[in-house]
């Protein structure tokens, strides 16, 4: 008998943390934003902001010009702070970032230009964003 009790006790306990994570699971299908798990686990998430200004890179003539940007994510800043211009702007990014290298964006700003882009959720191994713009 006193197993008996124990198998039913046991039944019960696995049947509520059941209901509590299958209550859980349909709150997050309802809602998707809802946070599951530690911040510290959370995906870091960002939002730029990109602006030129009226005058921005002008040419011979005085008259302003477009901007080709690029945003670099990095697991380190070294490579990129010790490229020059030509090594950026005639070899692909991977080749002189090497393993530092994760990903870019490539972005033709126009003369005052106020660019806000999608929040964008970092990898992990991101540690530093590189701003290119020539």
């Amino acid at each position: 008998m006193n197993r008996k009790a124990f198998l039913a006790c046991v039944l019960m306990c696995v049947i509520l943390t059941g209901c509590e994570t299958a209550k859980k699971i349909s709150e997050v299908i309802k809602n998707p934003d809802i946070q599951v798990g530690s911040l510290k686990e959370q995906p870091s998430e960002i939002t730029v902001t990109l602006l030129t200004e009226p005058d921005t890179n002008t040419n011979a003539e005085g008259e302003s010009a477009a901007v080709d940007v690029q945003l670099v994510y990095l697991t380190d800043d070294s490579k990129l702070l010790a490229a020059d211009y030509d090594q950026i702007a005639s070899t692909p990014l991977p080749d002189v970032l090497g393993k530092n290298y994760i990903d870019h964006q490539d972005f033709n700003l126009l003369p005052d230009t106020i660019k806000t882009l999608p929040p964008v959720k970092l990898d992990e191994k991101t540690q530093f964003i590189g701003v290119v713009a020539y």
